[in-house]
């Protein structure tokens, strides 16, 4: 989506779905989407490979890889979308805020597509809210503790290099790029102490971060009137779409 054209590229924002990496489709941001594109971006719904934990297909890291070829795939079309491909952000929700995280936390310039060989998958900036950023902090429901389990080929206490490398707490570095934290301290699916880790991480290495630990639940910090003016502000701080 796109407010309207002009001559100049607009910073670019990829909206990644929420569904604990086993349901949900792109579709469900498509409201989200077109709200910030008002604002001035260019905005992308990317889809990604299910996890289908009755017959294993699709494990971990598949997401992963899929959400880092569609930064690498707007790069590659910045042109013909009108994109700035030094000003892209990732966004997501849940599970969406989690491979948000990872993109903004991990890179490769490798893919499968030759296409898309050599360019970076490292976003710009991270809008994660209500994310999973933390994996080695316990879920209260079980069930995701045992999707997790059939997703990584083990459980954390027999895998935890692999539990690690999923979180993005566990892969701040110098390259990191600035975070916005969203995250609901009534939170009964995705712990809000792995937004407080994450957080942590990012002070701990000297990276640019927001963190709102706002009084919601898991859903409720999608309601724009609830988070989406600071939304609008750090994008606009970050990107620059007047530009």
């Amino acid at each position: 989506y796109e407010l309207e054209p002009r001559a100049e590229p607009r910073p670019a924002v990829v909206f990644f779905h929420g569904g604990g990496l086993i349901y949900g489709t792109p579709l469900q941001d498509m409201v989200w989407a077109r709200q910030i594109a008002e604002q001035g971006y260019v905005t992308f719904l990317a889809g990604y490979r299910l996890f289908e934990q009755f017959d294993g297909t699709n494990p971990w890291p598949a997401q992963l890889e899929d959400a880092q070829q569609a930064i690498q795939w707007v790069r590659a079309h910045a042109d013909e979308y009108n994109v700035d491909p030094e000003r892209v952000c990732a966004i997501g929700h849940s599970a969406g805020g989690h491979l948000a995280g990872l993109v903004g936390t991990t890179e490769t310039t490798a893919s499968p597509d030759p296409e898309l060989v050599g360019i970076s998958s490292r976003v710009d900036c991270v809008v994660t809210l209500s994310g999973d950023a933390d994996l080695m902090v316990p879920y209260e429901n079980s069930m995701w503790t045992s999707v997790f389990n059939d997703m990584f080929g083990g459980t954390v206490e027999e895998v935890p290099e692999v539990w690690q490398a999923a979180s993005p707490a566990h892969n701040i570095d110098e390259d990191t790029v600035p975070f916005l934290i969203i995250h609901g301290n009534r939170d009964g699916d995705v712990p809000v102490e792995m937004a407080r880790n994450l957080a942590d991480a990012l002070a701990e290495a000297g990276v640019e971060y927001v963190f709102a630990e706002v009084p919601a639940g898991h859903m409720d910090i999608r309601n724009p009137e609830a988070t989406g003016k600071l939304q609008e502000a750090f994008l606009a701080y970050r990107l620059h779409p007047e530009e």
